[in-house]
């Protein structure tokens, strides 16, 4: 008798376990903005599993989905029209004017905390642009990510720490702006990085990390700044890089790490600063390596360990300062070293381990 109350015991047991991960699914039609939590009882924002969202939203029907809904893994907003809101009821005490077709600020992200149950997104076909943190730490996202096409910008740290994306990350064509930190941790990414020329902003270290991405690197020709850390350890990029003439400055560690990409570098003539680290331990490229005649600084170990530069090494009349380690243990440099500023000030160790190197 024992054993059977036992076996009972475990028969319930097995089926709450079954029932608890059991798949929830609901599709719902919202008419007015603003209005989902009433559209849904308490039980469904606790069970539901897989939810599609038709209709009319705004930032307050996020926040439900974000808070309320704490199994919620599939997320399907394609067929959604985000409308404005103003007030506090929304996702982000920082963003109170939440604009139409915008998906909005923390969307998915409560403090520093994702919504880690959120394993795929489906973002709407409307949706012109993707504010700040909207995906900040979402780390259970999987799959290839989809940017709609109508997307013009994509907001600081808006996918940063989503490291269960895999496969490529493809801009769309209309894509404008990538602020601060976009796509930053993003390690699962592990095909093609595509950046469409209509891109003019690449924020500072927006792909920093996202270590596993290949296929060549190429540049937008508009834009005017590379900032610190944009392809920070960006390890398996390939390709040669151009960086596009209308470039002013290389921030600091921008290209760090970046082992993968060949070929020759040129430094065009509009770039003026090329900051500490900017191209450290770039060991992949070969060939020559030359520095664009308006360049007048060229910060600590700009160049370190990029081993592979071969020949002679010019140094333009611009310059007014070479920084610590700038250019050690570039050990294939094996041609004439001319520097063509006489007064510049250059660190004893700018060209360390640098055997081959004759000036």
């Amino acid at each position: 008798m024992m054993k059977m109350k036992n076996l009972y015991a475990i028969l319930v047991l097995l089926a709450f376990a079954v029932s608890a991960n059991a798949q929830v699914s609901k599709t719902i039609n919202v008419s007015i903005a603003g209005t989902l939590t009433t559209l849904l009882t308490a039980d469904e924002k606790a069970n539901i599993t897989d939810l599609t969202v038709m209709g009319n939203i705004d930032t307050r029907d996020v926040r439900c989905i974000r808070d309320e809904m704490i199994k919620l893994a599939v997320l399907d907003l394609s067929l959604v029209n985000i409308m404005a809101y103003t007030g506090k009821e929304g996702t982000s005490y920082y963003r109170q004017d939440n604009l139409a077709n915008v998906m909005p600020a923390s969307s998915f992200c409560n403090g520093k905390i994702g919504k880690v149950s959120l394993k795929t997104i489906k973002l709407p076909n409307s949706l012109t642009a993707i504010d700040f943190n909207a995906f900040d730490n979402c780390s259970g996202l999987t799959g290839n990510l989809t940017i709609p096409k109508s997307v013009i910008s994509i907001g600081k740290q808006a996918f940063r720490n989503c490291s269960g994306l895999t496969g490529n990350l493809t801009i769309p064509n209309g894509v404008s702006s990538i602020d601060d930190e976009a796509f930053h941790g993003c390690s699962g990414f592990n095909g093609n990085l595509t950046i469409p020329n209509s891109v003019t902003k690449i924020g500072m270290a927006a792909f920093q990390n996202c270590k596993e991405l290949t296929g060549n690197l190429v540049i937008p020709n508009k834009l005017t700044t590379i900032e610190a850390y944009t392809f920070y350890w960006c390890r398996k990029l390939t390709g040669n890089i151009i960086i596009p003439g209308t470039v002013t400055e290389i921030g600091s560690e921008a290209f760090f790490g970046c082992k993968s990409l060949t070929g020759s570098l040129t430094i065009p003539n509009a770039v003026t600063v090329i900051e500490e680290g900017a191209f450290t331990g770039c060991s992949g490229l070969t060939g020559s390596l030359t520095i664009g005649s308006a360049v007048t600084e060229i910060g600590e170990g700009a160049f370190s360990s990029c081993s592979g530069f071969a020949g002679d090494l010019t140094i333009p009349k611009s310059i007014t300062s070479i920084g610590s380690t700038a250019f050690s243990n570039c050990t294939r440099l094996n041609g004439k070293l001319t520097i063509g500023n006489a007064d510049a000030v250059i660190a004893e160790d700018a060209f360390s381990e640098c055997p081959g190197l004759k000036r």
